[in-house]
Parts: structure tokens; C-alpha cells; sequence
């Protein structure tokens, strides 16, 4: 059996299944890779979005949210400052689960992390959106 894809859809399927638990127990079957890749990409506003888990309701649907120290309030139909995640009617929904713009295997040195097993590979997954504000960035 061979298959036939692009390297962006395989990233795809590869990172989709590190989030998936679906895909990756289901394997190469219809409803695993081939399932997924169905032929034809869905595009991000058809997609389900998924609320967000940490947030605090305050009154008139405006949200706080508690991922990151700024404790972004957020009104109905507006962003917080990352810009990856919206209110919509007073619930918080990320708008880049499971949509990573980038997967990658680092060194571990290139990590915050102070001489923690130098030389290991480290999977990196980034998606659209910061709260930080890098001077090299």
C-alpha cells in the first residue's frame, strides 16, 4: 500500500495525530490518515472551535482571561492580546486548536531549560499568536 501526499499534509496528519488520540489508536485505516486527508482541505471557518479552558465569566459577556499573566478582559465579539483566542456570546473559544503553523524537532538547548539533558531532541509545536514580547522576535 503506498500513499501519495504533500509534505505539508503529512505534517499535517503527523502533528494531528500527537493531539488526536483517534487518529494515532486508529491508525492507517479509512477513518485514521486516510480519513483525514478526505481529499479536500477544510478551511479554518469550517472547522469546530473549541473553547478555551481557563477563564474567568464576569458580567455583560465580557470574559478574564487566566492562560498568561496579563488577565486579558475581553468584550463580547472581541480578542485578547495574543489574538489567538475570541468571546464569542460570553465563551471563550481558541481559534488555533489543533492548527499548528509549525512542528519541529530542536535541540534541547534551544528550550528555556538550564542544562537539562543536554544534546536530546525536543518536539516543538507553535501556532499563530504570542502574549510575549521578545526583543529578538
Amino acid at each position: 500500500m503506498t500513499f501519495s501526499f504533500s509534505r505539508r499534509e503529512f505534517l499535517k496528519v503527523v502533528a494531528g495525530s500527537m493531539c488526536s488520540t483517534t487518529i494515532a489508536s486508529e491508525g492507517l485505516g479509512h477513518s485514521g490518515i486516510l480519513g483525514y486527508m478526505g481529499g479536500s482541505e477544510a478551511r479554518a471557518d469550517e472547522l469546530p472551535l473549541k473553547e478555551s479552558m481557563y477563564y474567568k465569566k464576569l458580567e455583560n459577556l465580557r470574559i478574564e482571561c487566566e492562560i498568561c499573566p496579563r488577565k486579558c478582559k475581553v468584550a463580547d465579539l472581541e480578542r485578547g492580546y495574543c489574538g489567538n483566542k475570541e468571546n464569542r456570546d460570553g465563551k471563550y473559544y481558541t481559534l488555533v486548536y489543533s492548527r499548528p503553523c509549525s512542528v519541529h524537532v530542536d535541540p534541547i538547548e534551544k528550550k528555556p531549560l538550564f542544562h537539562y539533558l543536554p544534546g536530546t531532541p525536543a518536539l516543538s509545536i507553535a501556532t499563530a499568536g504570542c502574549n510575549i514580547e521578545c526583543k529578538f522576535c
